[in-house]
């Protein structure tokens, strides 16, 4: 890869992450207005207020979807440092504190959501168990661990959106 081309990766990805978002949302009348990259990547002075995550969530969105959303897409991800708990050393603790402190400093009291993919690889989701739904016992296949001591579970992100896009619908 070219040097800078991670970032160019990273930003297209949180690109394709919000219009994942938005086209499961359409039919609430939801646009790529409501959702969309944070520009300068939750640099910009006035998102970072409000959304200092990858992605600005509009308050009507935020309604129907109340994530703090961060993005990272990966050469290559070690799934066994996700699923021990010996030290929680490498890429998922470190992107999970950032996405609790995201979410602790937006308005609105967002849950954290990482967001994340490696190369030719699927799109997961990791949020808190905190999250009780009883959409969540629906979504197979599932990953159940800890983080930093955070309980969490990981999912394909399609499948976290058609379910939880059910949900709105059937509210």
């Amino acid at each position: 890869m070219k040097a800078g081309g991670g970032r160019l990766k990273g930003n297209a990805f949180e690109r394709t992450v919000a219009k994942m978002i938005v086209a499961s949302f359409e039919g609430a009348g939801i646009t790529l207005d409501y959702c969309y990259r944070t520009p300068g990547s939750g640099g910009h002075p006035k998102a970072s207020k409000t959304d200092p995550a990858d992605l600005v969530i509009s308050r009507k969105l935020r309604k129907l979807f109340n994530f703090s959303v961060e993005c990272k897409f990966y050469k290559d991800l070690d799934w066994h440092r996700l699923m021990t708990t010996y030290k929680n050393k490498g890429h998922f603790s470190v992107w999970w504190d950032q996405c609790v402190r995201s979410a602790q400093a937006a308005k609105g009291d967002p849950v954290p959501l990482l967001v994340f993919r490696k190369n030719r690889g699927e799109t997961y989701c990791m949020y808190p168990l905190t999250l009780r739904r009883r959409w969540i016992s629906s979504i197979t296949p599932r990953l159940r661990t800890r983080v930093n001591g955070t309980a969490v579970q990981v999912v394909l992100f399609e499948a976290f959106l058609r379910i939880l896009t059910n949900e709105e619908n059937n509210a």
